[in-house]
């Protein structure tokens, strides 16, 4: 078993596989040297890794160590570049422009989608892959048209066709590929999955759920490595291939204190993985929840306000600071309804608040077109 271990090691010092995959192939195949007769020869193992033709070829599996053992994690695992790059080398380096799914929402690279249950995340998802598919605009935004995949691993055809409907008609396109079924991330998937977006070059990628295609957790291992090795190969890919890949996932229950990313359910390892992440705040009932983008590449993110629409999908409303009431203009507003137009007076009197600063408050909501004022001097809703 100790020979076993050191000579996978030898993997990532000789060979540059990352940790996390010479780890798990330890774990799944150890059971194969634990025979009192090991397979491995530590001797062969370093040559086997050290021969000539393989710098700058095609990387073997881990097959020819394991006696023709078939493993599927990665498609051509990368040789490390342990040169760098010199700053003279960077600041002289043109690097393509940023691809855009949502033109300044929604980049390449690899994002997760979070809320709590039944909130509406999935139909979100679908909407998403629908603009992308036809090309059409979304939230008066540019989507370039592209192949969109859609994994909805916790949906059948029945109910895929029948959201189809309800979001778009004439949906039809060869543009948008539906699966509802994939293999966990430990069962090959994550090779499946760059072996699709080489085959079908898509924009967009979304996988629903990320509970659908991680592998089992260890009950004795690491959290956060857990969280961030299921993310990291797929953040891999995204960037490999340029395209966006959205995992979908859920909040944890209650609020968090302070940063909206916190509420994404599972250690914060799944955040240091991904390029970003786009989090619904609100409860199954509530029509209209706040949105918050989070990413390495989105210069103009922020907290935003969306609503549910009746026939499904959602609407871009603007700056969540706008629409979300706060409690001194909901204290307001509810004034006005039960009492009708009231001069700034009178409301300041029986809200019991400064007159100044009720002035200024209905000023503020006025512009903000929460209230209206009228040729007498009274405001209401």
């Amino acid at each position: 078993w100790i020979d076993t271990m050191f000579s996978i090691r030898t993997l990532v010092t000789l060979a540059g596989w990352p940790d996390a995959i010479v780890w798990k192939l330890f774990d799944d195949y150890s059971k194969w040297v634990n025979d009192g007769d090991s397979h491995y020869d530590e001797a062969e193992n370093i040559k086997s890794w050290n021969r000539p033709e393989r710098i700058g070829g095609t990387l073997k599996t881990f097959a020819s160590i394991l006696d023709g053992v078939k493993t599927e994690f990665f498609v051509n695992l990368p040789i490390v570049n342990t040169c760098g790059i010199s700053a003279d080398e960077l600041a002289t380096k043109v690097f393509p422009p940023l691809k855009w799914v949502i033109d300044e929402i929604l980049p390449e690279g690899c994002y997760l989608l979070s809320a709590r249950p039944k909130v509406g995340k999935s139909w979100l998802a679908l909407q998403i892959c629908i603009a992308v598919a036809h090309g059409d605009t979304l939230w008066g935004r540019q989507v370039d048209q592209g192949v969109a995949i859609y994994l909805a691993l916790e949906e059948n055809l029945r109910r895929l066709q029948k959201r189809l409907g309800q979001l778009r008609s004439n949906w039809g396109t060869p543009n948008l590929i539906l699966h509802t079924d994939w293999k966990r991330s430990d069962q090959g998937g994550v090779a499946d999955i760059e072996q699709l977006l080489i085959d079908k070059k898509p924009r967009l990628l979304v996988i629903d759920t990320l509970a659908r295609i991680r592998a089992p957790s260890g009950r004795n291992g690491n959290a956060y490595e857990g969280d961030y090795n299921a993310l990291s190969p797929i953040t891999y890919l995204a960037n490999k291939y340029r395209c966006c890949i959205v995992i979908v996932t859920h909040n944890r229950k209650g609020k968090a204190e302070g940063d909206a990313t916190e509420m994404v359910s599972g250690t914060l390892g799944q955040m240091g993985a991904v390029d970003g992440a786009l989090v619904i705040d609100g409860n199954r009932g509530d029509a209209t929840m706040k949105l918050t983008l989070v990413g390495r590449d989105i210069e103009q993110d922020g907290e935003f306000a969306i609503k549910k629409l009746d026939k499904g999908g959602w609407d871009w409303l603007g700056k969540a600071d706008v629409w979300f009431i706060s409690q001194e203009r909901k204290a307001v507003k509810d004034l006005l309804t039960l009492t009708g137009p009231l001069k700034p007076k009178e409301i300041s009197d029986r809200l019991g608040k400064p007159p100044g600063t009720i002035r200024k408050l209905l000023h503020s909501m006025v512009a903000d077109f929460q209230l209206t004022l009228g040729i007498d001097g009274r405001y209401d809703n």
